[in-house]
């Protein structure tokens, strides 16, 4: 197995996000039964799954340098900020339930950020891919996950959802590639979903204010991650 994966990065990536995703849904079960919030015992599971993926690639996770990639990954914060504007423009209620938006936002962050930065940049790393190769081929998986979102039938808030997972994964895997530090681009992560989950609703429709916004945020990931990333050139 390990040969098979040897030159093929990003298969290795998805292989390791699926058994992640079937180890989560194992974790899960325990919470189903006890009858708790499906969102609950389904963020339960992934940080459980977190930790034995953690485990049996914990060869990956070298050098780390918690919170040196603090001031470089800020921009994030645009994001949450977007997303704290949108849902308030739109009048919606706010939970009272905050464990569980802190766990919900929390497990998302651990989970991807150990995959799709962490192992699947190590493992492009390990392959002597170059560092755009890298962020560029993480960023698109990390896009490509949500994509499981057209179930809803939303094809064009969809559509938004990948591009804006993108742009935040250009940022994130930047950050990383440059400083080695996971424990930032998991509290951007969850300051992100935080900015989401604190809410109990969802806004069916945008304004143009907020759509041209999304707009400069697309566009801006890329570019703040490109130009990090070809600093190491110059």
């Amino acid at each position: 197995m390990k040969k098979f994966f040897s030159d093929k990065p990003v298969l290795f990536g998805l292989a390791v996000f699926a058994l992640g995703m079937v180890l989560a849904v194992i974790f899960m079960l325990p919470g189903t039964v006890l009858y708790l919030p499906q969102d609950f015992s389904v963020s339960i599971g992934r940080l459980l799954a977190s930790a034995v993926i953690w485990f049996i690639f914990r060869s990956y996770y070298k050098d780390i340098h918690p919170f040196s990639g603090l001031l470089m990954g800020m921009p994030l914060l645009l994001f949450a900020a977007w997303n704290l504007g949108h849902k308030l423009s739109h009048g919606m209620s706010m939970t009272l339930d905050y464990f569980s938006a802190f766990v919900n936002a929390l497990a998302p962050a651990v989970f991807e950020e150990l995959i799709f930065r962490v192992i699947e940049i190590g493992k492009l790393r390990e392959c002597s891919k170059t560092p755009m190769y890298a962020l560029l081929a993480s960023s698109l998986l990390f896009s490509l996950i949500h994509i499981t979102n057209i179930i809803s039938g939303q094809i064009a808030a969809t559509l938004i959802q990948l591009l804006y997972s993108f742009s935040i994964g250009m940022i994130l895997g930047a950050v990383y590639l440059k400083t080695n530090d996971l424990c930032s681009i998991i509290l951007y992560h969850f300051l992100i979903d935080l900015s989401s989950q604190i809410f109990t609703e969802t806004p069916q429709t945008t304004s143009i204010l907020f759509l041209v916004l999304v707009g400069v945020l697309v566009i801006m990931g890329p570019l703040y991650g490109i130009w990090l990333i070809s600093k190491d050139k110059q």
